[in-house]
C-alpha cells in the first residue's frame, strides 16, 4: 500500500510518498515541498495543512491514480 505523509509550517508545506516494505521499513518514492507566498503565509493553519495534502496528491497523482492509499497528517481537525 502507498502512503502520503504531509505536514505544514508557517512558511511551507511538504509531502512524502512512500511504501512499507515486507520488513516494515518505509521505502521512499517521492518528496515534494512548497514554500508559501506572502499571501499564503496569512492562511489559517488548517488551510496550510490541507494545502500540503493537496500539493502532495497533485505532485504524486501519477502514482496514486486508481490505487488505494492512506494520508498521514498530524493535524487533528483534518483527520
Amino acid at each position: 500500500m502507498i502512503s502520503l505523509a504531509t505536514d505544514a509550517s508557517d512558511f511551507a508545506g511538504g509531502a512524502y510518498t512512500y511504501q512499507v516494505g515486507p520488513d516494515g521499513k518505509q521505502i521512499p518514492i517521492l518528496f515534494t515541498s512548497h514554500k508559501f507566498s506572502d499571501t499564503e503565509k496569512k492562511w489559517h493553519t488548517p488551510n496550510k495543512e490541507f494545502f500540503g495534502i493537496y500539493d502532495g496528491i497533485d505532485s504524486s497523482k501519477y502514482l496514486l491514480l486508481d490505487v488505494p492509499f492512506t494520508i498521514d497528517t498530524d493535524h487533528k481537525n483534518l483527520v
